[in-house]
């Protein structure tokens, strides 16, 4: 069985900027076979972080996954109504999914118990 791995979240430093902290993720992303999921979606540079009063954007907000082929949109949101200084971002890949018949050879136990190792991921 594949598995994708795709996470996201505030990374708290610009990934378009070079620092420490941009080649620490760039170095794990890299080890890891994983990259941000925007990369080849035709949006660049949209501001994830914005802080009009002090005039602060910057690019901190990312999705990264180890199949980008998957990815199929990627948008930085606007909302009219946002609490936050970081805009929501978005994105909608393309999900394969397994019969649960199959997922299920191979593991011992009952019916039951089968459901229950995979929804917990416990035996």
């Amino acid at each position: 069985m594949d598995c994708a791995i795709i996470t996201g979240g505030d990374f708290n430093t610009d990934l378009e900027k070079c620092n420490d902290v941009w080649n620490y993720i760039n170095k794990f992303l890299t080890n890891h076979s994983l990259c941000r999921c925007e990369m080849d979606i035709q949006l660049r540079r949209v501001h994830t972080y914005v802080n009009e009063p002090l005039n602060h954007y910057s690019v901190i907000d990312f999705f990264v996954c180890d199949a980008a082929r998957d990815i199929l949109d990627y948008n930085v949101l606007d909302p009219d109504i946002n609490l936050s200084d970081d805009r929501p971002v978005a994105v909608r890949c393309k999900l394969a999914h397994q019969p649960v018949t199959e997922a299920l050879e191979g593991v011992k136990g009952s019916k039951e118990s089968k459901v229950k190792q995979l929804r917990t991921g416990t035996c």
